[in-house]
């Protein structure tokens, strides 16, 4: 068994700790107004992400060029979404993920690569041929999404009019995470050792959120 070295246990401590004390500070209500501060924890988990990877500029530059493709696309079909209802359905973002320009949060682009970074290391574990890992990725994330949207919008990061999702945001996440998984599966040739778990923390902190 590998042992894991003191930087590794530095960042595997951030991640568990600072899940474990958002949720017991948002969801148990000890200081909910944490909440509007989701901000940092979007951008602290990007930044072990690429703290892991730094060391080696090629492998570093791959990771940057991912995350422009991954961030424009995100951020700009966000304001595309907000602005015409058209394509996510008609919502509207709320303070927690900070600043707003066209009425969308730049944060929204970080969390986007967050997302489908993380969820694609992990398929690409799985040695698939290119197009079943991407669709399984764009699946998974539509997946995870399902599991945030509730809990999410109990939370105010985002309201949806008339308090329903609809079906046409499902099958509009499905198809921008197809792109952004294309990129990825074509871009990044390494595996990250931290998106395991901070995929488990995210999916516990939304979907446990639901049953306090």
């Amino acid at each position: 068994m590998k042992t894991m070295t003191s930087k590794e246990k530095i960042a595997y401590g951030l991640i568990i700790s600072s899940y474990l004390f958002g949720f017991c500070c948002i969801q148990l209500g000890f200081w909910s107004d944490l909440v509007h501060y989701t901000w940092f924890q979007i951008l602290l988990c990007v930044s072990i992400i690429g703290w892991h990877h730094y060391p080696s500029k090629s492998v570093f530059k791959d990771l940057l060029i991912f995350f422009g493709f991954a961030w424009t696309i995100g951020y700009f079909i966000e304001v595309l979404g907000v602005n015409t209802g058209v394509i996510f359905g008609n919502y509207q973002y709320g303070d927690d993920l900070g600043f707003k320009i066209l009425a969308t949060p730049p944060m929204i682009g970080f969390n986007w690569f967050l997302l489908t970074y993380c969820v694609n290391d992990q398929v690409k574990r799985w040695q698939l041929p290119f197009i079943w890992q991407v669709l399984l990725a764009a699946l998974l994330v539509v997946a995870i999404d399902i599991i945030i949207e509730p809990n999410a919008i109990k939370l105010g990061m985002w309201i949806w009019e008339n308090d329903q999702v609809p079906l046409q945001n499902y099958i509009a996440w499905f198809a921008v995470s197809l792109v952004i998984s294309a990129i990825y599966h074509r871009q990044i040739a390494f595996l990250n050792p931290y998106t395991r778990t901070i995929l488990w923390c995210m999916i516990l902190f939304f979907g446990l959120g639901l049953f306090v």
